[in-house]
């Protein structure tokens, strides 16, 4: 059960796909690699080892098997970071998902 402090306005899947995080620091744009924790219509926790502020803007990606999706796509969207990783969680920044969509793979 969620804490008296914390409201969520969606269920979150506990999803952890590859995913790819980018945004603009002070040596132009920056890039992290890592994955999922958990996914929601509105947002989702990025497993990344990089430390952004409230409201950095931010780019994105993550991989979906056949699997998860009836085919091998691709999610790739625009966020701004709402909060970094509680202590306890895996390092990473939670993110509202501001746009998005979803992109065929080719196979290879």
């Amino acid at each position: 059960m969620p804490s008296s402090n914390e409201y969520r306005s969606s269920v979150r899947l506990p999803l952890e796909l590859p995913a790819r995080v980018r945004w603009k620091g002070l040596k132009g744009v920056e890039e992290a690699e890592g994955k999922t924790g958990n996914i929601s219509g509105n947002g989702v926790f990025f497993v990344v080892s990089a430390r952004l502020g409230p409201d950095t803007p931010i780019t994105f990606s993550e991989r979906f098997p056949p699997e998860i999706a009836k085919a091998s796509v691709e999610l790739v969207g625009q966020g701004r970071v709402v909060r970094q990783s509680r202590p306890g969680e895996p390092s990473g920044v939670a993110v509202i998902i501001d746009d998005y969509q979803l992109v065929p793979m080719s196979a290879a």
